[in-house]
């Protein structure tokens, strides 16, 4: 369930103009010290969005009233993570490459949620049972869209759901196609993972590993009620450019209604690759 991308808009007259401090909301006095930084922050880059080009510290302190030490301390704090750059020649600031990799990762689940609803429409109408597109971030797994077979029971896979991706198809879909350098650096502390249900998730980085490396072999991710008791879902990765595992398109279905897992998940295999694979394509990636 991926849609194509969407190229984010450009403003004919070029980038907007500077933004006075009075449109960006000062934090309010009941708010506590890291609540009030936590809104500094994202002040400040809101700021530094509205710019049309680098500006002194002393800019962001007097339009946004913080503090000096305050603001150096969270301009440090940016320019560490990436969202900033300190520009030490000129002692000015603008925003970072981590600031535009976000707005590239709007602009491309906005198309993968467009596309994927049509997609998911015509794949749930094929198989009959309920569909789901999903991307990972960090960890995690976010279901973009989800598409309901009629008569199927409701899922917890609604669009906005964040879950562990090592316990989900979905995400072990994507992370079976990541460089393992980059699966170890998401589980730098991977000694005790979590299971939703019962022991039937990967432990452990090892588990997980071992997990990701049958699910490459097999080309599809299977989970056996590891979100929800009762229920299977069969998942395979949709490739952008460069073969790269942009998200993950997969069904779900009732165990007691299909009890054999593997037959009915070979069954949907080629539905599924079919469907990822013209996702993939209108995403500009390679056919597959």
């Amino acid at each position: 369930m991926d849609e194509r991308p969407e190229q984010a808009g450009s403003r004919p007259d070029g980038p907007a103009p500077p933004q006075s401090s009075s449109s960006v909301r000062p934090p309010s006095r009941r708010e506590t010290r890291n609540t009030r930084n936590t809104a500094n922050i994202l002040r400040i880059l809101t700021y530094l969005g509205s710019q049309r080009g680098p500006v002194p510290a002393q800019s962001i302190i007097s339009e946004l009233g913080i503090p000096r030490s305050t603001a150096y301390e969270l301009l440090d704090t940016l320019c560490q993570y990436g969202y900033a750059v300190s520009l030490a020649s000129t002692h000015q600031y603008s925003l970072g490459t981590r600031a535009f990799e976000l707005s590239s990762a709007y602009s491309r689940q906005k198309p993968l949620t467009r596309l994927g609803q049509v997609l998911l429409r015509n794949l749930v109408d094929r198989v009959g049972e309920a569909a789901h597109l999903a991307v990972l971030q960090g960890s995690d797994v976010v279901y973009l869209v989800e598409e309901r077979a009629p008569h199927r029971p409701p899922l917890v896979t609604e669009s906005g759901v964040r879950l562990p991706a090592h316990q989900t198809a979905s995400g072990r879909a994507i992370l079976a196609w990541m460089p393992r350098p980059q699966v170890r650096a998401l589980y730098p502390h991977a000694t005790d993972l979590p299971s939703r249900v019962g022991d039937r998730s990967p432990s452990n980085l090892r588990q997980l590993t071992d997990v990701l490396a049958e699910t490459k072999r097999r080309g599809i991710a299977v989970e056996v009620e590891e979100v929800t008791p009762g229920l299977a879902s069969v998942v395979v990765p949709v490739f952008g450019q460069e073969n790269w595992p942009l998200a993950a398109l997969g069904i779900t279905f009732e165990i007691p209604r299909h009890p054999d897992v593997d037959r009915t998940s070979q069954d949907l295999y080629p539905h599924l690759r079919r469907f990822a694979g013209e996702l993939g394509r209108r995403l500009g990636g390679d056919a597959r």
